[in-house]
């Protein structure tokens, strides 16, 4: 019991490790890139902000539900193949580097008015990876489990842990789904008070 506690708890620190190392990198990329770079990054942004009253809430939603269950669902499908870890690593660390530099982006074209929109913009992708966070968690301990099973002949009650899987992939699901239909209805409403 205490080993796996231990493996647990180096799992979750390892996901921790790439979450803050990829938000750190992704904060200071800003001051990284060319600075023809950064006049494409600030054009971006503001057209962003200058579009949001022709936004389309609905095409939003779609296409961020389309965006956001398939990235879950890749990494649910990852989680049953043994060697889906890695590249589950992966994604996570490019999803909170985006979601970062996206942060400090709009921070950098906005100056301190920057701070309050992206802290308004942001909050529901932080929301997604901590929900991302959750699903890559069981699915690297999901693909560990297939592996030792697999290689090492541990035996596990692979109903129940498969049933307990499937579980954490339709609750993340839903949650992606709630944090969407915030973040495409109620964001951008509240962005253009500012």
């Amino acid at each position: 019991m205490i080993i796996d506690f231990m493996k647990k708890r180096k799992l979750f620190s390892s996901l921790l490790f790439v979450f803050i190392i990829s938000f750190i990198l992704g904060i200071f990329f800003i001051f990284f890139i060319s600075d023809n770079n950064k006049v494409i990054v600030k054009d971006g942004i503001e057209l962003y902000f200058n579009g949001l009253s022709n936004l389309n809430y609905t095409d939003n939603f779609i296409v961020g539900l389309i965006n956001n269950i398939g990235l879950a669902l890749i990494i649910w499908l990852l989680g049953i193949s043994i060697f889906g870890c890695f590249i589950i690593y992966i994604i996570y660390f490019i999803k909170c580097f985006v979601v970062s530099f996206s942060f400090s982006s709009i921070i950098y074209v906005y100056g301190f008015k920057g701070i309050i929109l992206s802290s308004i913009y942001s909050i529901c992708y932080f929301i997604n990876l901590g929900i991302l966070f959750i699903l890559s968690y069981y699915a690297i301990s999901f693909s560990i489990l297939l592996f030792k099973y697999f290689f090492k002949n541990k035996d596990y009650n692979r109903i129940i842990i498969v049933k307990r899987y499937f579980k954490v992939f339709i609750i993340c699901c839903l949650c992606i789904v709630l944090n969407l239909i915030i973040d495409s209805y109620l964001i951008p409403r509240i962005l253009l008070l500012f």
